[in-house]
């Protein structure tokens, strides 16, 4: 599972609602938690999941 760093590196220049769709959450959580909030250990398995599996 990739850190909180890495997640927010890797998402930096993304489009966030997009990723959010296809990882399976909701926007204003991934925009929470680009903003440096913190989100639900679930959570980061989706979008870990999702940066470790993408093309």
């Amino acid at each position: 599972m990739l850190t909180t760093h890495e997640i927010r590196e890797k998402l930096k220049d993304a489009n966030l609602w997009k990723v959010a769709k296809l990882a399976g959450i909701t926007p204003q959580t991934l925009y929470r938690f680009m903003q440096g909030r913190d989100i639900r250990h679930v959570t980061l398995e989706q979008l870990s999941k999702y940066l470790e599996t993408r093309p």
